[in-house]
């Protein structure tokens, strides 16, 4: 989606606007059905994937809970992004109901804080899994309150791309005197823009990135560090075979 600061299309600056680039009905053509296929797969995949684990009672693990919930978030953003970034990233103007224009950037951004939140939780899990093996892990009843508060605190994330986002008519370079619709954040003011963007490289990266790297690094310092099933005995076994030689010779 075309994301323009509502400040910077005032009438002061529209005359240095750069002119839309053009492009080719060929190369347009090819691009839609690039972008619908990558749109139609995503949905129908994923779709596929919660409903085998839906349908299955063996496939039904925390693990496969948790990437149940990541395929939703994957629907939903092939149903309402990918196909609404296409055709304002092209076309430079909003062209579809104007509703549409806060809630695509609002259903983009609560994907990406479900996925994220979600992928961090499977880390959190198999560490548990991993560094205390006697310890009961995720049980479903504590998975199911994890998966409604991510999705909760993902909806609270997302809410100023909801109420912000709006359509506006902004001067069209290619047509003199002519306007055009745009799908523009309006924030209250550059402060309010500077500190969401900072939470949302907190918790859409920085904090996931911490917690994933460090679970999964323990993961691996601890299977490294742990000797595989019977190695020891075989240690021992061939310290006895060299004593015998030593004794034979």
């Amino acid at each position: 989606m075309i994301v323009q600061n509502i400040s910077n299309l005032t009438s002061d600056n529209v005359d240095t606007m750069d002119s839309p680039f053009q492009v080719s009905t060929g190369i347009l053509s090819l691009l839609a059905v690039l972008y619908g296929f990558i749109s139609l797969l995503a949905v129908f995949g994923n779709t596929l994937v919660i409903i085998v684990i839906l349908k299955t009672k063996t496939m039904q693990s925390i693990t496969n809970i948790f990437i149940a919930n990541l395929a939703l978030g994957d629907v939903l953003i092939g149903i309402f992004s990918i196909p609404f970034q296409f055709q304002a990233a092209l076309l430079q103007r909003w062209v579809v109901p104007y509703f549409l224009c806060p809630v695509a950037p609002f259903i983009k951004n609560l994907t990406v804080c479900v996925s994220v939140f979600t992928l961090a939780v499977i880390a959190i899990d198999r560490y548990i899994a991993v560094m205390h093996p006697l310890k009961a892990g995720v049980k479903m009843k504590i998975a199911t309150i994890l998966l409604a508060n991510i999705w909760l605190f993902g909806i609270i994330s997302s809410l100023p791309n909801l109420i912000f986002f709006q359509v506006i008519e902004v001067p069209d370079p290619s047509f003199k005197d002519q306007k055009k619709p745009f799908c523009v954040q309006a924030y209250p003011s550059n402060a309010f823009m500077s500190a969401y963007v900072f939470y949302i490289f907190l918790i859409q990266y920085l904090i996931p990135l911490l917690i994933i790297s460090f679970t999964y690094l323990c993961i691996v310092f601890k299977i490294w560090s742990t000797n595989a099933p019977g190695q020891h005995l075989n240690r021992q076994e061939t310290g006895r075979n060299r004593n015998r030689k030593k004794v034979i010779s």
